[in-house]
């Protein structure tokens, strides 16, 4: 198509070589949910993390920590501090070159996280539908049963890039979930 130069309208990469995100921003403080949204789908990621948690006791040894975070370059903090805000949740972490607003909490991923994603749905939903089963078995203390632990192994296969290696040899028996079939490819709200 010969370039960016040949488009009619501006395009948001040159505008990003000039700016960062919350310069862009700066003129809008109150984000539009639809926009946050948007951005989470390109941006955000949903994730549960299994692992060895030596301060339980018991027959289960394992922990599993769902959790929603946005990470970007560290002149983009204002941003984070927006999704903050606008969640009334999360922490943000910032190093030397990222910056990152992050959710952890079972409650605020309950009560602020899974609901917003609810209202104002993503395009692409498919991991967001797997995490929220998850989040309501831990809700229900299923991952304290040997049964209820198999079936957050078995959504989980189905997020993001499944289970590593480690986590399949402890698990032998799991099954992977089919995820959930998205047809619909029309943006709801152009924010």
């Amino acid at each position: 198509m010969g370039g960016e130069s040949c488009y009619q309208v501006k395009i948001l990469s040159k505008q990003l070589n000039k700016r960062n995100f919350s310069t862009l921003l700066a003129k809008h403080p109150k984000l539009n949910p639809w926009f946050v949204t948007g951005f989470a789908d390109g941006e955000g990621s949903f994730g549960i993390i299994i692992y060895k948690d030596n301060r339980i006791k018991g027959k289960l040894v394992l922990a599993v920590k769902p959790s929603f975070q946005i990470s970007l370059n560290s002149k983009d903090i204002n941003l984070l501090l927006q999704l903050k805000e606008i969640f009334g949740c999360g922490i943000n972490v910032n190093t030397r070159n990222e910056a990152s607003f992050r959710v952890n909490s079972i409650q605020d991923l309950t009560n602020c996280i899974i609901p917003h994603f609810s209202n104002y749905p993503l395009l692409s939903p498919a991991d967001f539908i797997l995490f929220t089963r998850i989040v309501k078995l831990i809700n229900n203390k299923m991952h304290l049963t040997e049964e209820g632990l198999l079936q957050i192994m078995n959504l989980r296969a189905s997020i993001n890039l499944g289970l590593s290696n480690l986590q399949k040899s402890k698990f032998p028996n799991y099954k992977s979930v089919a995820r959930p079939v998205i047809n619909s490819t029309k943006i709801p709200q152009p924010n």
